[in-house]
């Protein structure tokens, strides 16, 4: 396998683990319940609810909670309620829609008048996506205690098409003891009991632990565990014994529009707006691009005139290679300027004399750096060279980017690209507003721009399609291909799970596959480009094809052609097939290799292959150290896990929580 597919697979290993891990760190799957371990040191004797329904879905909520403290002294009791939920609804043909909501509370107050002598409000505040309130009277010795709290809880819109829903939990889950008794009200600001009797409409109360939801057990009038009575505008009812993890919760439904949330739609308005423009660009670029200079292989036993190989290497991938650049030592040998030793099996290159005035920038950075004296140079140390330089001459060899490569098409498709990136963290923003939670929206969208920079991988498949093994380039195109479907599905499931009431997380998918379709319009070259190209792939086919006796003839004729191709045959990336092809042709030895000992003649010169290969691997690890350096920091990722209020279940409504003595 070679070293440049062992990178790739590598390379797509980590990325896949990196996907992975965005999926298991920002809460996809099933939500965890919390539920706290029973305390047997107190009881709550009553809890007294009542709930009261505004036109916004907004709730006043008072409670009054009667406890019985069994074992020791206590400072009271504390309460927490959740402000971030995952709530499930199933629809009319069964099947359940998970969507997140983020819940608000204010103008809490302690009711004094309701609570035991002394008690008071100690503590607040908000943690883990719940509100907590501690209440009580530190150093409290009494046996018996009632405390006693109003507060306003937003529940925001229920973004359901077709009906309005109060899915509420009365009593949470998350209450560590049992409840003798629970009094409820519910008070709406219209006629009710209409409604409820409505065959059209949902009403039915569950009691039970968390899962326990079925068509089995919804109460819709009383029976042995609540009483229920509906008149007016007001829901009231008993439950005779909460058992520890138990709660009770109502499932309601309207007709669509019951509920008026006021809502902005300012967000969505820009998206839709910025969807429309990205659009536009296609269409633009699709336009200007979709004329071009066509490239025609020119099977021909030559490379172009005038090309080094570390050019050849740029034009063929639009990339400058390790093995690009190390091929320029074969090259400066088949020309005279360098000599190359084998001596106890390694690999020496000497100066002979110095480069041209006319010789190419690139070369003379490269040579400069080689040969800093008259020292032979070992090739497997050029690996330990200076970062700078490889950068310096890859930057020197894109300087006549423009003389190959039509830069715009390219140039405008990143743009498209960062610019959907840049959608993505809109939506991150929106999504943040309605969780109130930027990390865990923010880590979630990681996954579409994983997909997002499959984009910018795939015009490098593209350009070393012809380079590739057939398996080799189909694998990658699946693997890219795969990392894009995923960016789409994440786009709807993450669209679904927040609000998106004009549908444009299905607009975001048209764009991403817009910008899948565009991609073979990037690499276009300028008619020079195109001419050297051709010329490239065509002497890489005749390499791959040519028979023995037509290679023999081209040897009779020109003893050295042999060695003049070789340079270009490492960037082409079929020097092993070259060298196999002459080995039976008897060949000149070159005047710029000398060998130390009897060793054969295509031992050496299957030493200096793998030579080259390897020291342009080395090359290349000093031109990217700075970037394997960057992607190491990729592996510390903050776990972030959270409590929801799950969905479809009893407790599985909004509101509720739990609570516990301390």
């Amino acid at each position: 396998m070679s070293l440049k597919l062992k990178r790739g697979i590598l390379l797509t290993f980590l990325l896949s683990m990196f996907f992975v891990a965005c999926f298991l760190f920002t809460g996809c799957g099933e939500m965890e319940i919390y539920l706290p371990a029973q305390d047997d040191g107190y009881t709550i004797t009553n809890y007294s609810v009542d709930i009261i329904v505004h036109e916004d879905r907004s709730l006043t909520i008072e409670e009054k909670i009667d406890v019985y403290f069994e074992q020791g002294k206590q400072n009271g009791i504390y309460r927490y309620i959740p402000l971030e939920q995952t709530i499930g609804y199933y629809n009319q043909k069964g099947k359940l829609t998970q969507k997140n909501y983020v819940h608000k509370i204010s103008n809490f107050e302690y009711l004094s008048e309701y609570s035991t002598a002394g008690t008071t409000l100690l503590e607040s505040h908000e943690q883990y996506g719940y509100m907590f309130y501690a209440m009580g009277d530190w150093g409290n010795t009494e046996d018996n205690c009632s405390y006693a709290f109003r507060y306003d809880y937003e529940l925001g819109d229920d973004r359901l098409s077709g009906m309005d829903v109060l899915y509420l939990n009365i009593i949470g889950t998350g209450w560590d003891t049992d409840i003798e008794n629970v009094d409820f009200s519910i008070t709406y600001f219209t006629d009710i009991e209409s409604i409820a009797q409505s065959d059209d409409q949902i009403f039915e109360f569950y009691i039970g632990r968390y899962g326990e939801m079925n068509g089995d057990n919804a109460i819709t009038s009383s029976n042995e565990r609540m009483s229920l009575f509906v008149e007016g505008n007001r829901v009231w009812g008993n439950v005779n014994g909460l058992s520890y993890g138990e709660a009770v919760t109502i499932y309601q439904t309207f007709e669509n529009g019951f509920f008026d949330v006021p809502r902005s739609f300012v967000f969505d308005y820009v998206l839709i707006g910025l969807l429309v423009f990205a659009i536009m660009m296609f269409v633009i670029f699709f336009l200007k691009n979709k004329k071009r200079h066509l490239v025609v292989d020119v099977v021909e036993f030559a490379p172009p005139p005038g090309i080094t190989p570390a050019q050849a290497g740029y034009i063929i991938d639009g990339q400058v290679h390790g093995q690009d650049i190390s091929a320029l030592l074969v090259y400066w040998a088949s020309k005279g300027y360098v000599q190359i030793e084998e001596k106890e099996n390694k690999l020496f290159v000497k100066k002979i004399k110095d480069l041209p005035q006319d010789a190419i920038e690139h070369e003379k950075i490269f040579f400069a750096s080689v040969f800093k004296d008259e020292k032979p140079v070992d090739v497997s140390e050029l690996g330990k060279m200076d970062v700078r330089i490889g950068n310096r001459v890859s930057k020197s060899i894109k300087r006549k980017k423009a003389t190959y490569f039509e830069t715009r098409p390219r140039r405008n498709f990143f743009f498209m690209v960062m610019f959907a990136i840049a959608l993505y963290f809109v939506q991150i923003i929106r999504m943040g507003i309605e969780s109130h939670n930027f990390l865990i929206s923010f880590l979630k969208v990681l996954l579409l721009i994983v997909a997002s920079l499959a984009f910018l991988v795939l015009p490098r498949i593209e350009r070393n399609k012809f380079k590739y093994k057939k398996w080799e380039y189909i694998l990658y195109k699946i693997i890219n291909i795969a990392f894009v479907l995923a960016g789409l599905i994440t786009i709807c499931i993450i669209g679904e799970g927040y609000c998106d009431p004009f549908g444009t997380r299905f607009i975001f998918a048209v764009f991403v596959l817009m910008l899948y379709f565009i991609y073979p319009f990037l690499e276009q070259y300028t008619k020079e480009g195109a001419s050297v190209l051709g010329r490239l792939r065509g002497l890489k086919r005749y390499i791959e094809v040519a028979e023995k006796d037509r290679l023999e003839m081209l040897v009779k004729d020109d003893p050295s052609v042999f060695y003049n191709v070789l340079p270009f045959a490492y960037v082409l990336g079929v020097s092993d097939v070259y060298m196999n092809k002459f080995k039976d042709i008897p060949l000149p030895p070159p005047q710029w290799l000398t060998t130390s000992g009897e060793i054969a003649f295509w031992t050496v010169m299957f030493g200096i292959n793998r030579g080259i290969l390897v020291s342009g691997a080395m090359i290349a690890r000093f031109m990217t150290a700075n970037i394997i350096k960057s992607l190491a920091k990729i592996a510390a990722i903050t776990t972030v896990s959270r409590v929801g209020g799950g969905g479809g279940f009893s407790g599985g409504g909004a509101g509720g929580g739990g609570g516990g003595r301390f």
